[in-house]
């Protein structure tokens, strides 16, 4: 799976959706992209102690605070890939649990994406296919975020497919509502905010279309 977030919010765009934020040099400098793969930047919501809610832009591929090796995962060396995250096993699994549960240098954002692509069809012939949202300029993607060696890193959040989404894939990226982001943002809420849209939510075609 990527993600595309080829969308350029304005600063009175992001409060309308998000409320209050501050826009960091970062965010406020980032080009849209027409696809966005593991190493590129995304577009990340979270909430900062003492600053509320800040935009932001992250590496996508988390690092754990505690990684101690000299390659961190993300690299040509990483030992497993750390991109996306399962819902299943995030509160638990070592390299996600203190992001899930907003431990040191590390917590959760809303990745904001406008669209995903899969690969779909038998092998040999298989397509490329968009998803997204219709009606929606953007949509906030649960994730995780980390702080190492002065980088924020982050990944998303995948949770099982709709149930009219299983013949493309059987994940999908766990979408948040907007009137679940400050609950997941808080830390007041886990998994019961996150889990497949009802049938018909998102919409599919060929990515060329």
């Amino acid at each position: 799976m990527c993600a595309s977030s080829a969308v350029d919010l304005s600063q009175v765009e992001l409060g309308a959706y998000f409320g209050e934020v501050r826009i960091t040099p970062r965010f406020d400098g980032w080009a849209p992209k027409p696809a966005l793969w593991p190493g590129h930047e995304l577009l990340v919501v979270r909430e900062a102690p003492g600053e509320g809610r800040v935009a932001d832009t992250a590496r996508w591929g988390l690092v754990p605070p505690w990684w101690a090796s000299p390659e961190a995962p993300g690299g040509d060396k990483k030992p497993y890939p750390t991109y996306l995250a399962r819902l299943e096993s995030a509160p638990t699994q070592p390299t996600w649990r203190d992001a899930w549960h907003r431990r040191g240098a590390a917590g959760r954002c809303l990745v904001l994406v406008s669209h995903w692509f899969e690969w779909t069809g038998p092998k040999g012939a298989r397509t490329q296919v968009k998803l997204w949202v219709p009606g929606h300029r953007v949509v906030a993607v649960a994730g995780l975020w980390s702080l190492y060696r002065e980088t924020l890193t982050a990944a998303m959040i995948t949770c099982a497919a709709a149930e009219d989404l299983l013949p493309v894939h059987d994940r999908m990226p766990a979408i948040l509502h907007p009137s679940v982001w400050g609950a997941w943002l808080s830390g007041r809420a886990g998994e019961d905010l996150l889990g497949p849209p009802p049938p018909g939510i998102v919409a599919v075609t060929e990515a060329a279309a």
